[in-house]
Formats: C-alpha cells, structure tokens, sequence
C-alpha cells in the first residue's frame, strides 16, 4: 500500500478496528450481515479545499476519494465530512464511517496516526 505522496496538508494513516457489511449478495432480498477484513487507508485534509481526501483500497483504490468537509479542525484533531452514501468522522484518533448505497451498508471503526 503505497502512501500518496501530499505536501502541507495534515494527513493520517488509518485501520479499521472492526467492519461490517449488510447486503443482498444475490439480489434475492435477503441480506446477510459480514464481517470483512480490516482494511488500511490514508486521510488528507485538504484544509483549501475544506475536503478529506482518502486513498485506499476500500475506497476506489486507482483514485483518490474525496469528501467535503462539514466540520473540519485541525486543533483538537475533529473532522465530519460526508456526502450523499458516505457519512466519515474523525475525533483525535479514533474514526467511524458508514455507507450506504440503497443495496448495501458498510460501517467501521478504527484509529488514525498523524504523519
């Protein structure tokens, strides 16, 4: 996994502690609850840009994946950002996010070390 290389910006590097997942895999109206892998991310405050960019395998892993911010301070380290599926929270080091995209819904939680 390979670290963006950002500039100025405050940036993290995140685990995922726990992740589940509620979805109809066969698009039969059942859905299933699963627990995935623990996955590893970077987070960028684009503090100009009043946005997260997050980079990351869970999150369109060839692309950098943005979200505006709503509240985003450097100073205690707290940062809501969320946008029509996704909903993301930082507060000092722990982080949750939830998505959900009508068929499925992901939630996770884990810690963030500043660089």
């Amino acid at each position: 996994f390979a670290v963006p290389s950002w500039a100025e910006d405050e940036v993290w590097y995140c685990v995922e502690e726990h992740s589940y997942q509620l979805e109809d895999q066969n698009k039969d109206g059942v859905y299933k609850l699963e627990n995935y892998n623990d996955e590893k991310f970077t987070l960028k405050h684009e503090a100009n840009n009043n946005r997260l960019a997050i980079a990351g395998r869970a999150w369109d892993a060839d692309e950098l994946f943005y979200l505006d911010c709503v509240r985003c301070y450097s100073s205690p380290s707290y940062l809501v950002a969320y946008d029509s599926i996704f909903n993301f929270r930082l507060e000092q080091s722990r982080f949750s996010y939830t998505w959900n995209t009508g068929t499925e819904t992901k939630m996770a939680t884990g810690t963030c070390t500043k660089f």
